[in-house]
């Protein structure tokens, strides 16, 4: 795995919500919080290995330089030890069909789409694919032109059941909004679209956070309501009329119009 790509993948996101899932559901086992442990650890090595900025961002301690008030050294020592008893983990020398399919597409995929290093030490085939990615991306495709009988959904609040997976996300983004629209200052809007006491539906957000004094915004069922019937909404107009030319700007024309 490139390190860009496992810096992706063990994130503190990525632990939050295996902490999530593991806590409220059954699709993942209760051990698994192990796994996100872990992960949560890479984490704060590559944060402390790998940033320039001068202030730590993001709330994120370790994304900062080293200084003596800073906590690197302390973490450092700690992973030190625990680096020390790692052990490299077993090949997988026989895959089931489904492990070996996916693996069969995954190198098949990189092939069509990385293009050939220079520097590359392999002598050319001269063989060709009977298809690449490049071809499939570059189809043109024309589009609809007709912007006749266009329905607005209706996004009036509905009480429709989101599954209780899907209520952590909505959450977590309905707080990041209303973290960046910043209603610090408005004490009515704090009062209609802020919780007032964390919730299940706040596990995932409440793992988010980088400190025991919280930093996130707590959305209430309003707000989420407000979130889950706009994304629903949005989702089936562009899905619907996908081809139209200028699509962002007929639905601005019609929503506004409605």
């Amino acid at each position: 795995m490139k390190a860009k790509v496992a810096a992706q993948l063990l994130s503190h996101t990525a632990a939050a919500a295996i902490e999530t899932y593991s806590s409220i559901t059954s699709l993942l086992p209760s051990d698994a919080v192990f796994t996100a442990e872990f992960i949560e650890l890479i984490d704060c090595l590559f944060d402390s290995l790998n940033d320039s900025s001068t202030n730590s961002t993001d709330g994120k301690q370790y994304r900062c330089p080293v200084t003596e008030s800073t906590p690197h050294v302390e973490l450092w020592s700690r992973l030190l030890t625990k680096i020390s008893n790692w052990k490299h983990g077993i090949t997988n020398n026989n895959p089931t069909c489904n492990q070996f399919t996916t693996a069969l597409k995954t190198v098949v995929i990189k092939n069509l789409a990385k293009s050939k290093s220079i520097s590359g030490n392999c002598e050319d085939d001269d063989c060709t694919a009977l298809t690449n990615l490049t071809k499939l991306l570059n189809i043109n495709v024309t589009p609809e032109n007709s912007n006749d009988n266009i329905d607005v959904p209706d996004f009036t609040d509905t009480n429709e059941n989101v599954p209780m997976e899907e209520t952590q996300a909505l959450a977590y983004v309905a707080g990041y909004i209303l973290k960046k629209i910043d209603i610090s200052k408005c004490s009515t809007c704090q009062e209609d679209l802020l919780a007032k006491d964390v919730s299940p539906t706040h596990v995932f957000t409440s793992f988010k956070e980088y400190r025991d004094d919280p930093c996130l915004q707590y959305a209430n069922d309003n707000m989420m309501r407000l979130l889950y019937n706009v994304h629903k909404n949005v989702n089936s107009f562009v899905d619907k009329y996908r081809n139209i030319e200028k699509l962002e700007d007929t639905f601005k024309h019609y929503f506004n119009d409605s």
